[in-house]
């Protein structure tokens, strides 16, 4: 009896162990571009606008970010807080947020913003969040994901999204690139990071996580870009 119970037990810890070894085995890996059109609907175009004594636009800013939310569940965008600055470095007074999926536009007022006094980072909060912005940031759990333990050599590919000046300004523009180094609070990539990138998505491709704000290029050097590290400004 015991003899038999034993094999039972074998035959059944092996059944086990096979079909955990098959799921595992089955896991789909994804590719670069399956890794970026996941990023991409969260990737918003950013306009901010600054009006005269009378109430008309009197100058703008253009740049990205990315749509997000708060450790308490706040819907929010991410970007750099020059993005707020307008062209004749005046704070603008109202920034809009197109999304890419629908088309829609979120106007965000003075009110609803909070920057860094130190770094280059600013939160466009949504109040009243449409229907896709909620549907979206249901399914965000991937782009919830900030890099850990980033490599600083030619295998850590990543990718820079957002809306550059030129670009058409309806679909999310792509620029990939590696890390290179890292000073300060931000890694340097060979990604080419032209105007309008600023405030956008940097995702590391190996890693399918966040690296944090594409912000400016190193000197006159566009094939230099800062990074600035998302870690470091929690």
């Amino acid at each position: 009896m015991i003899k038999k119970l034993f094999i039972i037990l074998f035959a059944f810890t092996v059944t086990t162990t096979f079909i955990s070894a098959n799921a595992t085995s089955t896991t789909p890996t994804l590719t670069e571009d399956e890794i970026i059109n996941m990023w991409k609907p969260y990737t918003v175009r950013v306009t901010c606008i600054a009006l005269d004594e009378y109430g008309n636009k009197k100058s703008y800013s253009d740049g990205s970010g990315l749509l997000s939310r708060s450790s308490k569940g706040v819907p929010l965008v991410v970007t750099n807080k020059h993005v707020l600055y307008t062209k004749n470095k005046k704070l603008s007074d109202y920034c809009n947020v197109y999304l890419p999926t629908t088309k829609e536009v979120i106007k965000i007022t003075s009110k609803d913003r909070t920057g860094s006094k130190t770094k280059d980072i600013a939160n466009l909060i949504i109040r009243k969040p449409t229907e896709s912005v909620t549907n979206l940031l249901k399914n965000d759990k991937q782009i919830s994901k900030d890099c850990k333990n980033v490599k600083l050599d030619s295998s850590e590919k990543m990718a820079v999204l957002g809306y550059p000046i030129g670009s058409n300004k309806s679909e999310v523009s792509v620029v990939k690139g590696l890390i290179t180094g890292y000073e300060d609070y931000f890694y340097i990539s060979s990604a080419t990071i032209v105007s309008g990138y600023s405030g956008g998505v940097a995702i590391s491709l190996k890693d399918n996580c966040y690296l944090g704000i594409p912000t400016y290029a190193k000197g006159d050097d566009i094939s230099k870009s800062l990074i600035l590290d998302i870690n470091k400004m929690k």
